[in-house]
């Protein structure tokens, strides 16, 4: 059965993973200290005979659509065994998320006009992965005699970054009209 968001409190051994020196630190640097675990996770897995799925970027239901350049949501990738390419690993699109939209059938064509490749993260036993939330995924074929699981978590941040350039005036520098779109 399925234990959909309640997949963090059946295996305590997820505490440890999403409370280590590099998870923490990871989703600090990214999102700031007191970024938060959102309630929604899941435990994902790819039976032996799996198809391909479509290139897809994860929605934010009940937001609309929210999509940024800058980290605000960070979706988390726990991987409990390891994973080759014939066990259908999560396949991502580095760079991607500054594209939205799109025929998700016609997505991969397109690859090249964006500078990019698809990525599939074949991985060792007990690996985090941390992206951006609106990247470009999916998972592939799973042509192995094995079950791939993968547990997914969502994070948010909850304060705004800081300024990354001194205020205006200071040193003789004025921020770009870039960064008043920006921030």
């Amino acid at each position: 059965a399925d234990p959909g968001n309640d997949v963090y409190p059946q295996a305590a051994q997820l505490a440890e993973v999403l409370t280590s020196p590099e998870v923490v630190g990871a989703c600090t640097s990214l999102l700031g200290e007191r970024y938060l675990l959102h309630p929604h996770r899941r435990a994902h897995e790819s039976k032996p005979g799996r198809c391909d799925q479509y290139l897809h970027q994860d929605s934010y239901k009940g937001r609309g659509i929210f999509r940024s350049h800058r980290p605000h949501w960070m979706m988390g990738m726990y991987y409990p065994q390891a994973t080759d390419l014939s066990m259908g690993p999560t396949e991502v699109v580095p760079g991607s998320q500054y594209y939205s939209g799109g025929d998700a059938k016609r997505f991969e064509p397109q690859l090249p006009q964006w500078c990019t490749t698809s990525l599939p993260l074949v991985c060792e036993k007990g690996t985090f992965v941390l992206m951006h939330y609106d990247l470009w995924h999916r998972a592939l074929k799973n042509t192995s005699t094995k079950t791939r699981f993968m547990v997914k978590f969502i994070f948010a941040r909850t304060t705004l970054p800081s300024p990354p350039l001194p205020s205006p005036g200071s040193a003789g520098l004025a921020r770009p009209p870039l960064w008043h779109r920006l921030y």
